[in-house]
């Protein structure tokens, strides 16, 4: 008798076994590393995302070789990294890859595993991808030196790095940051914002730190036209230089 049930103990042990390799098996399709985050694509491609500590840049990993290291953008305050033609965009659990060379956008998603919660970048707000869309393409084609058309002896420098320089012939330089915002983002502003109108906002530091906001009325690769939004007007500028502008323009009536 004891045989008996000893014999079935082992074949219960035996079975068990057998289901956990060959559910290891199954899920050695998609890399699993545990100082990265996995991600599987409509296109049936795949990666691993390794972000530096600070999530300042993130690694983009096949097979584990590193493929590309794109870096965030310094003037959103969403998970936006760029590298190349390739954008990458986190939000919740998901990232959407945009290739502006061949025109494609690809989502990926973070496959289930039942012993880890998926990684949420959180929430990159209501109205789909139109906000985000909107900083991305101001953001790109606002990177560059301009002149100011009122006022040639006036230049503004935006600089990939967020940090901003406005020059005037004769007078010191006025350095400061910038940051393109819309009504989805976390960014406070002492007035209204309205949905799919991107703002600016530029910090200086002349004793105490001053804060200017407009409303970017146009950017494309040629003019830049900004509206104070303190007491209106605008400044209107062209591009000294070719600096990283696209051919997609933004334009706000």
């Amino acid at each position: 008798m004891s045989t008996k049930l000893f014999l079935g103990v082992m074949v219960v042990v035996l079975a068990i076994a057998g289901y956990v390799v060959y559910s290891n098996t199954m899920n050695d399709d998609v890399p699993m590393e545990s100082d990265g985050i996995s991600f599987m694509c409509t296109d049936e491609s795949y990666f691993v995302a390794e972000f530096s500590p600070d999530f300042s840049q993130v690694d983009i990993l096949v097979d584990g070789v590193i493929v590309r290291t794109a870096v965030r953008a310094a003037n959103s305050d969403l998970y936006i990294y760029e590298v190349g033609d390739y954008t990458y965009t986190f939000a919740g659990e998901e990232v959407t890859v945009r290739n502006s060379r061949t025109d494609t956008t690809t989502s990926c998603n973070q496959p289930f595993d039942a012993n880890t919660a998926p990684y949420n970048f959180g929430d990159m707000g209501e109205g789909g991808g139109e906000e985000p869309d909107l900083i991305i393409e101001a953001t790109k084609n606002i990177k560059g030196q301009w002149r100011s058309v009122d006022d040639e002896k006036f230049t503004r420098d935006f600089m990939s790095d967020g940090t901003v320089t406005d020059s005037y012939e004769g007078s010191d330089d006025t350095v400061g940051t910038w940051l393109v915002f819309t009504i989805n983002s976390k960014v406070a502003a002492p007035f209204p914002l309205e949905k799919n109108t991107a703002y600016l906002k530029i910090t200086t530091d002349i004793g105490a730190s001053e804060v200017m906001y407009y409303k970017l009325s146009k950017v494309t690769p040629e003019e830049l036209e900004l509206i104070y939004m303190d007491r209106g007007g605008a400044l209107r500028f062209t591009r000294l230089d070719s600096g990283t502008s696209t051919e997609t323009a933004v334009e706000v009536e």
